[in-house]
């Protein structure tokens, strides 16, 4: 990693010193500098800077500076929340990006393009596509009910299960999507359970792999949820990542 390799300075000349201590105590100016600005900033030379990222291993500035501020972002999106508590708003706007992008990041790689290939199939088939969730879940769901009923396709949200409006439906042309970030949710799990017995193609979108809403959905995406660093935001933003790029697939179907 490029932080421990910048603290270890056993093998570093004077001005690598100085220009390893620089980006550590700066990481954020990183993100917008170029070798000539980071140089006049540590008081050194830029040839300084392209030799220094040259012995680090990268093959110059540029690609330590993308390096850099992936994985920074990565650490800055894992902080400990405890140390918010005199953030500055420059502070927030640099973590809030950093938080969005790794969180992204994390979401695409957790969900290959054939998952959602599949699950784009479904919904596309659907004349009727249904979404059940709780609490933040439920209102990330009303809003995406609201898209796609403004282009046309039949989309409502429910928080629990309504066994007679469920025996009513018909399994062609229906779709239902369940929302459970542990994925033992009793309600999501019941209502993709009957739907299912209808015949009625379900999803889960969870944030558990092989929990029980994965294994009674037919398909599944996954939500990434940052449980480590015990990030509340990472799961909601998350949810709306994949809605939206559910949502943006449908429409551009739309308008073919």
């Amino acid at each position: 990693m490029i932080m421990q390799q910048l603290k270890n300075t056993s093998q570093m000349t004077y001005q690598e010193q100085g220009l390893a201590g620089y980006i550590l105590s700066n990481p954020r100016n990183i993100r917008t500098m170029n070798a000539k600005e980071l140089a006049a900033a540590a008081l050194t030379s830029p040839s300084t800077v392209t030799r220094f990222c040259k012995k680090l291993g990268y093959t110059g500035y540029p690609q330590f500076q993308l390096v850099f501020i992936e994985e920074y972002g990565q650490m800055d999106a894992g902080m400990n929340w405890e140390g918010f508590k005199s953030i500055s708003v420059a502070e927030a706007m640099d973590h809030t990006l950093g938080l969005y992008e790794y969180v992204i990041k994390e979401t695409i790689r957790l969900n290959s393009k054939y998952k959602l290939q599949r699950v784009m199939a479904i919904l596309q088939r659907a004349e009727k596509i249904d979404f059940y969730g709780n609490d933040l879940n439920y209102l990330s769901l009303q809003k995406m009910c609201i898209q796609l009923r403004g282009m046309g396709i039949l989309a409502h949200s429910y928080n629990a299960l309504n066994q007679d409006y469920i025996n009513s439906l018909s399994p062609k042309g229906c779709a239902g999507v369940m929302v459970s970030h542990s994925g033992n949710n009793p309600a999501m799990l019941n209502a993709a359970y009957e739907l299912r017995r209808r015949g009625i193609s379900t999803i889960a979108l969870t944030s558990s792999q092989e929990h029980m809403l994965e294994l009674t959905c037919g398909e599944s995406l996954y939500i990434f949820a940052d449980e480590e660093a015990g990030n509340p935001l990472a799961r909601i933003i998350s949810l709306d990542y994949l809605l939206n790029m559910l949502y943006l697939c449908l429409r551009a179907r739309k308008k073919k």
